[in-house]
């Protein structure tokens, strides 16, 4: 077996750990990052609305609406497509010799686009 088929072998099982990955990613909840949600001078016991500080609901709902709403679906996106690519050239390239290894490395790249941190303008 050449070398390129044994790259392939751990191509194709790195997609499958992204594609679980993904779907661990897709399953995560984040709750209130910001400590109890009792305000100390409603009382313990409280249960009206205003027991919730309102700093503490703000930073729930940042929690929620940055973490949960946008970044893990695009980490869950992110990771599913790089497995999907992974998959699909390990099945493309699966049976040829080792002079297309430039040729599956560059169909990678291109599929998976650039991996950087952007720049903040």
């Amino acid at each position: 077996m050449g070398s390129l088929n044994v790259d392939l072998d751990a191509l194709e099982s790195l997609s499958k750990t992204l594609h679980d990955l993904a779907g661990k990613a897709g399953a995560e909840k984040i709750g209130p990052a910001a400590g109890p949600f009792i305000n100390a001078n409603a009382g313990i016991a409280a249960q009206a609305p205003d027991a919730v500080l309102t700093s503490v609901q703000a930073a729930a709902d940042v929690c929620h609406n940055l973490i949960e709403g946008d970044l893990v679906p695009a980490i869950q996106t992110r990771l599913k497509t790089t497995g999907d690519v992974m998959a699909d050239l390990a099945k493309t390239y699966r049976g040829k010799d080792d002079s297309n290894a430039d040729s599956l490395i560059s169909a990678y790249k291109n599929s998976v686009g650039d991996w950087s941190a952007q720049e903040q303008v």
